[in-house]
């Protein structure tokens, strides 16, 4: 069992044109894949057709659709090659209630094929993505997203008497609160929800590289409790919604968020129902990070709730996928925090979108004026996007990654980096143990074995 100790150099393809203090972020056209890889979850893993197990990582898309009249942003088809350069294969597409029925009962056909233009450019771009139905603080009749205004009585939107600091303050207006308790109880409104649902899967049901659906954002109890409101009102909900987009995708992944309590007691109350193909979807924040706070000693918190939310998936029989993470990224201590997150998603195996793309949002990895946050890069590093074996390891130790797994009994696939191209100029290999050959492209590595399950060791390095 050899070891090589081979210099590569990674080939990179000029995209469009960047701001100049950004030149040297690299922009390549996406991917380029054989076939549309089709998922499914095996125990508690999302893996694809061959077997591989399938680690996404990307961004949400995007924080700044939430407002505005057309709430789709400005990105344009270069931004999401941009997402792609970076190493992401994964985006968590937000859309809105209000947007898709902005009218009781009366979808908005112009905004869903908008919507699908922004797939179509993250397909070409060699993007998956799953279609986050987004909203905060109910919705639009309180300055905020999600469920259109005719949903809700104007005597609740009239309490709302200035815009809450910090935002999510806004959760203990008395008008949302009546809001949020009115949708839960009202099967109309719910029939509603449904329909804006399946009116989107529909329209996207043709894009192989739609991959699920994150039925809701963080949902709110109202004045329900927090137990009780997930177990009777959201999960039969839930229900509802799967079963209407089984009829039109039946392949689609359900990712699952626990309600907003979780961001604040860090636990679900979500029951087993046996969904097939459930992705489990909680976010990960921290409260005082969340109103600009340090990250500081917080590293055993974070390091904890991603084993409860590993615990939880498990009791769920579902995958575990962070939807939402991130701050304010002006910390002092930012990158040790992006770091430690890093890290811990590296040791657990597990994906995530970053919250989120921008631009000109706090949290966004894009700064006014289009370039990126003097901390962003920090953010994008390879990973195992198709690993062709079992047991992984991935660990990074200053700029060098180990990964180690059983090979698969099939070695038909291979076992396929990510890289973020503008890193990637050089690759070098430390050690290949069990490796036949490498197969270098655009910011992906293939890496084909020579014995089935045996193990694999692969120790690399990117120049800087």
């Amino acid at each position: 069992m050899a070891r090589l100790l081979v210099g590569l150099v990674l080939l990179v393809v000029t995209g469009c044109d960047r701001p100049t203090d950004e030149s040297r972020m690299v922009v390549v056209d996406g991917p380029k894949r054989e076939e549309a890889l089709r998922f499914s979850i095996s125990e508690g893993q999302i893996v694809d057709q061959y077997g591989r197990l399938v680690l996404l990582r990307g961004i949400n898309v995007s924080g700044t659709w939430k407002q505005g009249p057309t709430h789709l942003g400005t990105q344009v088809e270069p931004d999401f090659r941009r997402y792609a350069s970076y190493g992401f294969t994964v985006i968590r597409l937000l859309t809105f209630w209000s947007a898709v029925m902005p009218e009781r009962g009366t979808i908005d056909g112009a905004y869903l094929d908008a919507l699908a233009q922004r797939v179509e450019w993250a397909q070409r771009a060699g993007l998956y993505l799953f279609v986050d139905m987004h909203q905060d603080v109910y919705g639009p009749g309180f300055g905020f997203n999600g469920a259109p205004i005719w949903t809700c009585d104007d005597r609740y939107y009239a309490m709302l008497i200035e815009p809450p600091v910090p935002w999510f303050f806004g959760y203990q207006n008395p008008g949302v609160l009546a809001c949020y308790d009115q949708l839960w109880s009202s099967q109309e409104l719910q029939a509603h929800y449904l329909a804006a649902w399946r009116a989107v899967a529909e329209r996207l049901q043709g894009y192989p590289n739609v991959i699920g659906a994150d039925l809701m954002n963080e949902p709110y109890w109202g004045t329900h409790d927090p137990a009780t409101f997930e177990r009777e009102r959201l999960q039969p909900m839930y229900r509802s919604v799967i079963a209407a987009l089984r009829e039109v995708r039946p392949d689609w992944l359900l990712f699952m968020e626990p309600s907003a309590v979780k961001n604040v007691l860090g636990r679900s109350y979500l029951e087993p129902d046996g969904t097939p193909n459930a992705v489990y979807a909680p976010h990960l924040y921290h409260p005082a990070m969340e109103i600009g706070g340090a990250y500081g000693t917080l590293k055993p918190y974070f390091s904890g709730r991603i084993n409860a939310d590993r615990g939880e998936s498990e009791k769920l029989s579902a995958a575990l996928f962070i939807g939402e993470w991130g701050s304010y990224g002006s910390q002092s201590d930012y990158r040790t925090y992006l770091a430690d997150m890093l890290a811990l998603y590296n040791r657990s195996y597990i994906g995530w979108t970053y919250w989120e793309s921008g631009p000109a949002n706090s949290y966004g990895l894009v700064a006014p004026g289009g370039t990126l946050k003097p901390w962003a890069e920090s953010l994008m590093e390879p990973y195992p996007h198709l690993l062709a074996g079992r047991e992984p390891q991935f660990v990074r130790d200053g700029e060098r990654y180990t990964l180690e797994y059983v090979a698969a009994a099939d070695l038909t696939r291979p076992t396929v980096i990510a890289f973020p191209s503008f890193r990637a100029a050089s690759l070098e290999w430390l050690e290949q143990l069990n490796v036949e050959r490498s197969e270098i492209g655009i910011h992906r590595v293939s890496i084909y074995h020579t014995t089935p399950n045996e193990r694999v060791r692969l120790v690399f390095r990117l120049a800087p």
